[in-house]
């Protein structure tokens, strides 16, 4: 057995390094965007944290603002006259809406925090391995622990299934055998209620927070190769002298009246138990988002671990290398944290083991959520936009009672009104701060036509047009003289003037680019009625 990292080209695909995590930032992460794992490769127990991006304390709290656009005169007023700071209190205390710095007169101050699911204990008993290697395959999403220990090596593989929501781990003894325990646990938390259950080959967490909701992860252990299962109580089990162990673990978090415990047991229900087969059908999906792109500047590959490689650089070295190996680092971390049918990626992806996290590790919409999408387009990932774009929809009831409350027209343009720290219909996420930015209804962020300009795999016809339909009518174009520029998607555009200062597109009829169209400022009324846009 190779304790080696294995991978066809390490310098470009592959994060290893020969000592286990001195924290939790420096462990490797697995995930699916639903399901995600964080491996610390920690001896003599190790430790994988557990998420679902599901997973949130879900208050409910009634974030939709009252009428505040009345105090726009006066803001504007103090900022043009150089009050800045005095524009800036009030603009935080009339439009700030419920949170920020209003937590000062009692409310919340920030939204509900993601939370973390539990952990998967791995207990050895072998404080002092040698040998010791740890890796992330980027090109497999597969995380691997090697070592040695006695006349044995022992190796632990874990990754999160690429269309299941499954993490699976496999443990192997070559030349001795498995003598571990196997634990589910939480961080301890007054908040929530933790229950921890045994069976005959399962060990299950399930928790409940006092706001309703409830999760379960649940672990089965199998032994192909033999060896013996002893329950332990309170979520443990102890293996004896297996040369193999595979456990499979699911997380379910139950929306509405769901039953956790039940979804868990059906989504681990009917599994393909066989390892190499799992195993091949996960790399397979991974692969094929994955595999879409190549980055090659024509470097040698190199031997050293990650961690000596970023040493070198911050010494002053220069590796061109290693950029390649982070710009496939940022590709796999959007793969593993959205995908089809979930959320975005929050402020840490899908990861987190704290029960407070920096900034609630939410969903900010100033930058945050934006950057993390950054690589999704130019890297041919269609798919994983997708989550983003339904992440939007969800604010369009709230974006259109803010318009009508602060006596704008029916749009979703302005999504900060509506979003500010705002839950879903769903009750199930928080919001963070400000409006998306380059994804809803800015002209210059979109591309020149709707042939192939976005990834493949995701119509954006059918989920961005009919979006910014509706969003680009309060969308401002600012003027350098009399004259203004507006990207145009139909010939026939029409406006309606609102200001003198500014264009207002009232209707995206078709997905045709027609080039820049420009009107001058006389044309436009202070009414809603259309003003066709003509050279």
């Amino acid at each position: 057995m190779s304790l080696q990292p294995v991978c066809d080209t390490p310098g470009e695909h592959l994060l290893w390094y020969t000592a286990p995590a001195g924290e939790w930032k420096e462990g490797l992460p697995i995930g699916n965007g639903v399901v995600a794992g964080w491996v610390l490769g920690a001896q003599p127990r190790e430790r994988i944290a557990l998420n679902h991006e599901w997973l949130w304390r879900a208050n409910g709290r009634e974030r939709d603002i009252e009428p505040c656009h009345q105090h726009l005169p006066e803001i504007r007023r103090l900022f043009f006259e150089g009050k800045v700071l005095e524009a800036g209190e009030l603009a935080n205390e009339k439009l700030g809406g419920h949170g920020g710095v209003l937590s000062r007169e009692g409310k919340p101050g920030r939204v509900d925090a993601y939370q973390p699911a539990g952990d998967l204990m791995i207990d050895t008993g072998c404080a002092e391995p040698g040998n010791y290697v740890r890796s992330l395959d980027l090109t497999t999403g597969v995380a691997r622990t090697g070592y040695r220990a006695g006349d044995g090596a022992f190796a632990r593989e874990s990754f999160a299934h690429a269309t299941r929501p499954l993490i699976a781990t496999r443990l192997t003894a070559d030349g001795g055998t498995l003598d571990c325990e196997i634990e589910l646990s939480r961080i301890a938390d007054p908040d929530a209620t933790i229950d921890l259950q045994t069976f005959d080959d399962t060990v299950q967490l399930v928790g409940a927070f006092p706001e309703g909701v409830r999760w379960c992860v649940r672990a089965k252990v199998l032994l192909p190769a033999g060896g013996e299962l002893e329950t332990r109580g309170d979520a443990k089990l102890r293996i004896h002298g297996a040369a193999e162990a595979v456990v499979l673990l699911t997380i379910a978090v139950a929306l509405d009246d769901q039953d956790p415990v039940q979804l868990a047991e059906h989504q681990l229900a009917g599994l393909n138990t066989d390892w190499p087969a799992l195993l091949d059908e996960h790399v397979a999906a991974h692969r094929r988002l994955y595999g879409r792109v190549t980055l090659d500047l024509a470097t040698p590959r190199s031997t050293k671990t990650t961690s000596d490689r970023l040493k070198a650089m911050r010494d002053g070295g220069d590796d061109p290398g290693l950029m390649v190996l982070y710009f496939n680092f940022g590709r796999y971390l959007l793969i593993a944290s959205s995908r089809t049918g979930g959320l975005p990626a929050n402020l840490q992806g899908k990861w987190n083991e704290e029960l407070a996290p920096p900034w609630d590790c939410d969903l900010h919409q100033d930058v945050n959520i934006q950057m993390n999408y950054w690589p999704a387009e130019p890297c041919d990932l269609g798919e994983c936009i997708e989550p983003l774009f339904a992440h939007m929809e969800r604010f369009v009831p709230h974006a259109r009672e803010a318009a009508r409350r602060n006596g704008c027209l029916s749009n979703t343009r302005q999504l900060a009104l509506a979003s500010f720290n705002h839950e879903s219909a769903t009750k199930r996420f928080p919001l963070g701060t400000d409006a998306i930015g380059p994804y809803v209804g800015d002209g210059a962020a979109l591309p020149g036509s709707a042939e192939g300009d976005l990834a493949a795999g995701f119509s954006w016809q059918v989920k961005l047009l009919p979006f910014m339909e509706e969003s680009i009518l309060y969308d401002e174009i600012q003027a350098s003289s009399d004259r203004f520029a507006v990207s145009a998607f139909d010939e026939s555009i029409t406006a309606a003037g609102l200001h003198p200062s500014q264009v207002q597109i009232a209707s995206l009829r078709c997905p045709s680019y027609t080039g820049d169209i420009y009107a001058t400022a006389p044309e436009y009324e202070t009414n809603l009625g259309s003003v066709a846009v003509g050279n």
